[in-house]
């Protein structure tokens, strides 16, 4: 039932809301009642008959354009005046409040000055024409019924800029969102996802020459896309989760940096590890990140440099733990993959957040990433 009042409201008929239709029509009939009935006594029908019809039709017009409303409920009532006697009946009254309401409402503020000054004006004269006194009644009325129709103007206004804050926020939050879901969704899966293309393509140039190590790297296929499946089970469970169910990130930490390492030795890497005594506990984000960091360079080595020796190094410096992955230069062999140029960016965004820094590029005949993040906050 809400729904339906809410639709017939905001229909239109070329253009017009039918509301507004409807107001202009049950006041237009009133006042051709009237006028036919001569009560009040006003002047002929000829005069009386279209002026009744042309200022109750303009309030058809209040929402569209407010200003020629005014100007079609003044104007009409200001000849009638001076040709004969002013409109004084109820409807007339009902018009000139309706029509202050909305062209101080709908319109702009000069304008619904403008508006509002002619129909002031026009009423007035209308009361100096019939030799009348009521101008006071009339400032009262009139000048109140436009500053309430300001009032209601300024309250739509904060009204659609609260709607459109708060729709923009939403839309922002889900755009972050999806950020942080691809980011995941890159750190996650794509270092799998070069391992399995880089031992196919040595599986493939070893299948008849060699079968025992096409075996090999077929195994390593194998083990890569389970990881990742699994891993992206994880993730998809991750979306899936309530609030007060499992946790809200993977969480892999670099208590796993061997098993790691271990992944991208059995696709061809040649990796040297290198890890320091560092505090028993680590941030939760601290820890994912170092993972992160090495994953990803790691990852960016077997795509770009292809299986070439790499030396990953993590170090205790004082009070900031250091991740550093160097890499020789690339391996002859076939065109590497392209990257998507999210991974460092994204490295670098989780970096920042922990107040560290990160650092990568070309070192002698290899490339370098280094990350400095600070401890604290850390618990032994």
């Amino acid at each position: 039932m809400h729904g339906s009042s809410n639709s017939w409201r905001s229909r239109r008929i070329r253009g017009v809301p039918v509301i507004d239709l409807t107001l202009a029509s049950a006041l237009g009939a009133v006042a051709i009642i009237g006028a036919l009935r001569h009560e009040p006594p006003e002047g002929p029908d000829l005069l009386t008959l279209p002026v009744a019809v042309v200022m109750c039709g303009a309030l058809s017009l209040r929402r569209i354009h407010p200003f020629a409303m005014a100007v079609l409920v003044s104007v009409p009532a200001l000849v009638q005046a001076l040709v004969s006697v002013s409109p004084g009946a109820l409807w007339a009254l009902a018009v000139y409040l309706v029509a202050t309401v909305s062209v101080a409402t709908h319109d702009t503020e000069a304008r619904a000055a403008a508006g509002g000054g002619l129909l002031l004006v026009s009423l007035f004269l209308q009361e100096w024409l019939d030799h009348g006194t009521d101008y006071v009644f009339i400032v009262l009325v009139f000048g109140g019924a436009w500053l309430i129709g300001r009032g209601l103007n300024a309250w739509t206004t904060r009204a659609l800029s609260a709607e459109t804050t708060s729709s923009e926020t939403a839309r922002l939050a889900v755009a972050e969102e999806r950020l942080r879901v691809a980011r995941e969704l890159h750190d996650v899966v794509a270092h799998s996802l070069g391992v399995i293309a880089v031992q196919s393509e040595a599986a493939d140039a070893l299948l008849e020459r060699d079968p025992t190590l096409a075996r090999a790297s077929v195994q390593a296929v194998r083990s890569s896309a389970r990881g990742a499946l699994d891993e992206m089970r994880q993730l998809l469970g991750v979306l899936r989760a309530e609030p007060d169910g499992l946790p809200l990130e993977p969480q892999p930490r670099l208590a796993g940096l061997a098993q790691l390492v271990d992944s991208f030795t059995a696709a061809g890497l040649r990796v040297a590890l290198t890890q320091s005594t560092r505090p028993a506990h680590l941030r939760p984000g601290l820890d994912l990140t170092a993972f992160r960091i090495v994953q990803e360079s790691l990852s960016n080595v077997l795509r770009h440099a292809g299986p070439v020796p790499v030396s990953v190094s993590v170090t205790v410096a004082g009070d900031a733990l250091v991740v550093e992955v160097r890499n020789a230069s690339s391996a002859p062999g076939p065109r590497r993959l392209p990257g998507t140029g999210l991974g460092l960016i994204g490295l670098r965004e989780r970096v920042q957040a922990l107040d560290g820094t990160l650092v990568h590029g070309p070192d002698g005949s290899g490339f370098r990433v280094t990350a400095t993040l600070p401890l604290s906050g850390s618990t032994a």
